[in-house]
């Protein structure tokens, strides 16, 4: 957490999809995978526009992503 927003422990796994937007997964701690719109990237400090993480996803120390050829 940084200001009481999730965030990423240990980054792994860094894709993009046809329009400029990141996923990541998080390898640490709170397992989940962040999602973030072109227009984040462009500023300093980004907090996800999604961030799926808890018990309920099942995620255990995530390693890759990959997007198919259409995201929505």
């Amino acid at each position: 957490m940084v200001g009481g927003n999730p965030s990423l422990d240990a980054p792994n796994g860094l894709c993009f999809d046809n329009a400029g937007d990141l996923a990541t997964t998080d390898a640490e701690h709170a397992f989940g995978v962040a999602f973030y719109g072109m227009g984040q990237l462009m500023t300093g400090a980004p907090v996800p526009n999604t961030f799926i993480i808890g018990a309920a996803t099942t995620l255990n120390a995530p390693a890759g992503c990959n997007f198919g050829p259409v995201v929505n």
